[in-house]
């Protein structure tokens, strides 16, 4: 395999990419609010005025969830894995 200057023995970070719409797929904000798998709060963030959100996570299992005013809550399991990319799309539905 191939060694880089930076490598490291730990499994380097993984990076959530989220897509956040509306049921009319249009951009909207939202609160995001990630767990690891044992329940704890990783962090918690919000996607700007466009629908994307990149966060970078240690390998391991999370629930996300998605919360937006006057939409019911959205929440996913991930897996992320090391140096890897998973990809969250939520549509969210209006109350």
């Amino acid at each position: 395999g191939e060694r880089t200057a930076d490598a490291k023995a730990a499994p380097r970070d993984g990076v959530l990419r989220g897509l956040i719409r509306n049921c009319q797929s249009a951009p909207m904000r939202a609160k995001i609010t990630i767990k690891n798998a044992r329940g704890k709060l990783v962090q918690t963030l919000e996607n700007g005025d466009d629908d994307h959100v990149e966060v970078e996570l240690a390998p391991g299992r999370y629930n996300v969830r998605i919360e937006a005013p006057g939409y019911r809550s959205h929440t996913q399991a991930v897996q992320i894995k090391g140096n890897g990319v998973s990809v969250l799309n939520a549509d969210l539905r209006a109350e």
